[in-house]
């Protein structure tokens, strides 16, 4: 059902979407899965209308490659406990290797009993809250269609049925499908995304169109939300699909995830509307936070004020912290307040909904979304207002891991090599506390300090152990920084269990003592640097006019040393793969030639070092120090760049960031990133 926003679309918000007009939601939510749902609904319907032709951009909510309903900002802020109020940006892939086909749930209040094409706001209100995101995975594509409006629903409940059609919107998804495959899939996996009305079209069209045909090759899954898809009591196929199976795992493909949320602590009634199915079935809950069952940690996405849920139109701001602050994104989230399980009970099959509150704290202890009127809530109808909104982050990840799963199959079965696939680990040596940002960050605040993490990290995979940064360990640099929780970078990563002679290579992203200082550490390391930094820094810097500032004289004749031993390997510029699956890429010129680093996979990762600092170097659009302030603008390309080479701004590890210990699971020292 709808969703409505109270953030940047405030002027839509304030038109006819909003309009007096609009009765009760619960009533509208009953309705719309009686009319939709019902063989009965046909007995009022409209004369069929011609088959819509989706060659028109104009009737796509959602296409790639140009500025649409889709592109509007995913930015989030993170609400801490403790009442911290950090902003999550958000970067949509660059060059997503599949895509997402989307239908949206009964948002329309035009006057006839079916919509026509027209773009409105409340069209673009929803697609923002429940299907943008997945721009961080795929493709988007989203049609509109003629949909059995919330009029033509109002006026079966009272009691004067006007004509629609319920198959009407049904034939324009379908001619966008076809439409979809014979023009734009081009072979590429897909994932169908739906909530409510969106959910029981695209299951017509699953059991119609896919299931048991040779297009189901394509489905990497099926997402039906707020929706009670029914399979015998059991099993997973059966029921409404014959071939396509429930998911239980993130790395399972060809699959269906449907659930309905309820709270926890107010399971479904006796005359609920989800969480039952026809006799002999039961209504599948498949649970985005642990689809291997149990129960697990909700990634929600939630509107950062109250949504409007009767005919009062949006109400005051939620507040998020106490006391409240201003919160300058549409969506929050509150990590630690929300776990979710699938129950199967007396009331039916639902994902219950656990709010887990913190006395004392500056941080709401509650949601809204409820569906409620005049004060009170309709218990019946559970949290379908915020199904997708609760599970949006969870969902994100799980297309993410299927897509890896789906392309790793699809290589199988066409005889291609698949390629090395890596772990990443980041390691932790040592702490510098109370660095100024502004010494850091270019622009960044004088009196702020901030904790800089030394940091390694370690790939493997292949047959080789890879170091990214070598750390230091000379004692002069000791006297000049204020260094706290310091390991050695040998016995740092002889802890995780790999002995120094075990490194088979060190990259080296650049000559700064606190990561090539350790390369006398790793004796049998082939140690990789760009050609043009070890040629600077072995000759010129040491020149008149030369610029040696945080070069360590013993670490360039170790250097030289390697150079002449036959371990040292020149990287000659731009986009060299040195090893398979790890490429090097110039451009932002820390120091003289410094160099970043892509592994690739099916989530590729970039590992920046000193190319980028910090996670808010990324976000607040700031360079890094440079060797010239000319080259700060390079700087912010070079950012750029490493965002679309990772295809996810959250795949790009900055160089001594802290929070790369609490992004990732972390024990003890060691971040485990892919």
């Amino acid at each position: 059902m709808d969703v409505r926003y109270n953030h940047e679309t405030t002027s839509i918000l304030k038109g006819s979407l909003m309009s007096k007009s609009l009765l009760a939601l619960a009533a509208i939510l009953l309705s719309s899965m009686a009319a939709i749902g019902c063989a009965n609904a046909q007995d009022v319907s409209a004369a069929q209308v011609a088959s819509t032709d989706y060659g028109n951009p104009a009737i796509w909510l959602c296409k790639p490659e140009r500025q649409d309903a889709c592109t509007v900002s995913q930015d989030a802020t993170i609400v801490a406990v403790n009442g911290t109020l950090t902003r999550e940006a958000f970067h949509p892939a660059k060059n997503p290797p599949i895509d997402c086909f989307y239908v949206y749930p009964t948002v329309s209040n035009e006057a006839g009993g079916n919509s026509d094409l027209t773009i409105t706001g409340a069209e673009k209100l929803v697609v923002s809250a429940q299907f943008a995101r997945f721009a961080a995975k795929c493709r988007l594509f989203a049609p509109m269609y003629r949909q059995v409006t919330l009029t033509a629903l109002r006026s079966i409940i009272a009691g004067k049925p006007m004509p629609f059609d319920r198959d009407l919107g049904y034939s324009d998804v379908l001619a966008a499908w076809k439409y979809y495959l014979s023009h734009d899939n081009n072979g590429r996996g897909v994932v169908l995304v739906g909530h409510s009305q969106g959910s029981l079209v695209l299951t017509r069209l699953i059991a119609e169109e896919i299931d048991g045909k040779p297009v189901q090759d394509k489905l990497i899954s099926a997402i039906l939300m707020g929706t009670n898809l029914p399979v015998p009591a059991g099993a997973d196929v059966g029921g409404a699909f014959k071939h396509i199976p429930v998911c239980h795992s993130s790395t399972q493909s060809g699959c269906a995830i449907a659930f309905a949320d309820f709270r926890a602590n107010m399971p479904p009634p006796a005359n609920t509307r989800f969480g039952k199915a026809p006799d002999g079935m039961q209504a599948v809950c498949a649970n985005p936070a642990a689809l291997g069952g149990g129960s697990g940690a909700l990634e929600a996405y939630l509107s950062v004020g109250r949504i409007s849920n009767g005919s009062d139109g949006p109400r005051e701001p939620f507040d998020w912290t106490h006391p409240a602050k201003p919160i300058g994104t549409s969506f929050v989230k509150v990590p630690g307040l929300l776990s979710a399980a699938c129950v199967s009970d007396d009331h039916g099959t639902y994902l219950a909904v656990t709010v887990h509150p913190t006395p004392g704290s500056a941080r709401t202890n509650d949601i809204s979304g409820d569906v409620m009127v005049n004060g009170q809530v309709y218990e019946d109808w559970g949290l379908h207002l915020i199904d997708a909104n609760l599970t949006m982050g969870n969902l994100i990840a799980i297309v993410g891991d299927e897509t890896k799963a789906y392309l790793a199959k699809a290589k199988k079965l066409t005889g291609a090599a698949s390629p090395i696939e890596y772990s990443i680990e980041a390691i932790r040596y040592g702490i510098s506390p109370g660095v100024p940002v502004g010494a850091l960050i270019v622009d960044g605040p004088k009196d702020e300090q901030v904790d800089v993490n030394f940091v390694i990290w370690l790939i493997r995979g292949g047959g080789r152990n890879i170091l990214f940064d070598s750390g230091f360990h000379r004692e002069r640099w000791f006297k000049q920084w204020k260094v706290t929780d310091y390991l050695r970078p040998d016995e740092a990563v002889r802890q995780i269990g790999i002995k120094p002679e075990d490194i088979t290579d060190v990259v080296i992203s650049h000559a700064h003592w606190d990561h090539m200082g350790g390369i006398d550490l790793f004796p049998k390391a082939t140690v990789w640097i760009q050609a043009e930094e070890f040629r600077y820094y072995t000759g010129d810097a040491w020149q008149a006019g030369g610029q040696n500032g945080g070069i360590d004289a013993d670490d360039v004749q170790q250097l030289v040393r390697l150079n002449t031993e036959g371990r040292l390997r020149l990287v000659n510029g731009d986009n060299v793969e040195i090893i398979p699956g790890i490429r090097m890429y110039v451009g932002s010129r820390h120091t003289f030639a410094s160099q970043y680093m892509r592994v690739d996979g099916t989530r590729p990762y970039v590992l920046a070092s000193d190319n980028v600092y910090f996670y808010r170097n990324l976000s607040e659009h700031k360079a890094s120090a440079t060797f010239a302030d000319a080259d700060h603008a390079a700087n912010i390309k070079a950012q750029e760049r490493m965002i679309e080479l990772a295809g996810s701004v959250e795949r790009v590890v900055p160089g001594h960031d802290a929070l790369q210990f609490q992004k990732f699971p972390t024990h003890g020292r060691v971040a485990k990133i892919e």
